[in-house]
């Protein structure tokens, strides 16, 4: 089912530290696929959110998710906007 650009988005976790994240975030960076959308780092009132995405379908949002596992990342939650 095709999903809106802006909601297609995968949440890899969130944190109440700018600089937990970013670590976080360039350690998840190394495994992941340069073919997919970059990690990226969003403000989020007090919370600091890692995001991949947007991705145009609901089928490639759960390809990213399943690459993300096969490369030992936890399992993201999907967010739509």
């Amino acid at each position: 089912r095709d999903i809106h650009p802006l909601r297609g988005l995968r949440r890899f976790g969130a944190y109440t530290q700018a600089t937990n994240a970013e670590a976080v975030r360039s350690g998840r960076a190394q495994k992941w696929a340069s073919t997919l959308p970059a990690i990226e780092v969003v403000e989020y009132g007090v919370f600091y959110r890692l995001y991949s995405g947007p991705f145009a379908t609901r089928g490639d949002a759960d390809h990213a998710a399943q690459q993300a596992q096969d490369a030992g990342l936890s399992k993201p939650l999907v967010v739509q906007r």
